[in-house]
């Protein structure tokens, strides 16, 4: 690889979701980019399964939302529901948001299936790009370009690259070599996710919400319905023992009923986190996803908020390379993105989960109008504080839309030029 700064890639360490959205977008804008995957395969974990209406603009922006359709199941209904009666108390209707969007909906895939087919867009789009196999060790800054410093399967590797893009998750070593500290908490309550193969479709058919949160002041529960499975989701106490495939399966058959087979195909526990990195940048290195904001999963918190990271940073990159703005553009990025993951997305996580526990009447989370509800849900609410001034959302409320404030993301509608022919649309 030549060394000459002109020709230098953009490095990201990682290959999860985040990663490989980073480098897709990157992609997009003409910036060249290189992905490092310390792992020889994609992870084959039981993980985040719900990708919201922000996430799906990025990725249709990305080029890549078509071949993510494919494989997911759509969700038009969000269920709130009361465990104990089974009664629904609420249902947050996407459909609401097709002035807003040409996405009124959300879906589900499993992590593990939704990497390989970003995997499969970015080797299409940028040949040769990901390597495998490449586990950084360390890496030194120079005033023009990072020399990352990695082991292979054929012995150590050195790579320049232009920035260093850490997405390499919760335990991030590139976080960790830059001296950055995550602040916050970690709860002594974890979540057991299990995915179960099981007909509640036409063997044995269930009237529920494919995207529903049960809550239960003893134990909510939320159930999740995959394009090749059933996920269950609830928390285990503090120091409650990992339960047994039997004893899930039991609970499952509780909650559930009886069903003509009942097989478990997956289970992970998550521990609760509410943390984020003091910072997200040091000199030509910035942190994304799970290395800058960990955000245990609630309401899909998680993945999307690190999506977001992954629609903020690459066009700044790009526009910096393009010698159409200084360096400076780059500071924006975590004064606008830090603001949604440590005050937004940590707090509304933090408040559905007393939602879900029924802890608190209205602890802020859902409000009055379906539409507000749908926007937020949706994470079409995320508002950045683009002055610095403080003034930033997470939130919608109310049964119309609402007017467009600075910070918030243009509204995605037809334009029409003077043929009267639609043209693109925003996002």
């Amino acid at each position: 690889m030549s060394t000459t700064t002109e020709q230098l890639p953009v490095g990201v360490v990682g290959a999860g979701p985040v990663g490989l959205i980073t480098a897709l977008g990157l992609a997009h804008y003409g910036v060249p980019v290189v992905v490092f995957e310390e792992d020889d395969t994609l992870s084959r974990d039981t993980k985040a399964g719900t990708v919201l209406t922000r996430t799906l603009e990025v990725l249709h922006r990305y080029g890549v939302l078509d071949d993510v359709l494919a494989g997911a199941l759509r969700i038009d209904e969000i269920g709130e529901l009361d465990r104990a009666t089974n009664r629904q108390t609420l249902s947050v209707r996407t459909g609401d948001l097709t002035e807003d969007t040409r996405f009124p909906f959300v879906i589900n895939i499993p992590q593990h299936e939704l990497e390989p087919i970003l995997r499969e867009r970015l080797d299409a789009t940028v040949p040769g790009a990901l390597h495998m196999g490449h586990r950084l060790l360390d890496f030194t800054q120079h005033p023009d370009r990072v020399d990352v410093r990695l082991h292979t399967a054929d012995g150590e590797r050195t790579v320049p690259v232009r920035y260093l893009l850490a997405c390499d998750g919760g335990r991030s070593a590139v976080r960790d070599q830059i001296g950055a500290v995550v602040e916050g908490e970690t709860y002594q309550e974890r979540y057991m996710l299990v995915d179960l193969k099981v007909d509640l479709d036409v063997e044995n058919p269930r009237d529920y919400p494919y995207l529903a949160y049960f809550g239960d002041p003893q134990e909510w529960m939320i159930l999740v319905r995959q394009p090749h499975c059933w996920r269950f989701l609830y928390p285990l106490q503090a120091g409650q023992d990992e339960p047994s495939r039997e004893e899930l399966a039991d609970k499952a058959r509780r909650f559930i009923g009886d069903t003509e087979t009942l097989e478990i195909i997956g289970t992970n526990i998550y521990h609760v986190h509410q943390r984020v990195a003091d910072r997200w940048q040091d000199g030509r290195v910035f942190l994304l996803g799970d290395a800058a904001h960990l955000i245990t999963p609630m309401w899909a918190l998680g993945l999307n908020t690190g999506v977001l990271d992954a629609s903020n940073l690459p066009w700044r990159m790009a526009w910096v390379l393009r010698g159409w703005a200084e360096p400076g553009l780059l500071d924006g990025y975590q004064v606008e993105q830090a603001p949604v993951a440590a005050k937004g997305s940590a707090s509304m996580a933090a408040a559905a989960r007393a939602y879900m526990a029924r802890r608190a009447d209205d602890p802020g989370v859902m409000t009055a109008g379906n539409w507000g509800n749908a926007f937020t849900r949706g994470m079409l609410g995320v508002r950045l504080d683009v002055d610095g001034t403080g003034d930033w959302s997470m939130v919608a409320a109310g049964d119309e839309p609402l007017p467009v404030l600075a910070g918030a993301r243009s509204p995605d509608l037809p334009l029409i030029g003077r043929t009267g022919q639609h043209r693109q649309r925003l996002v």
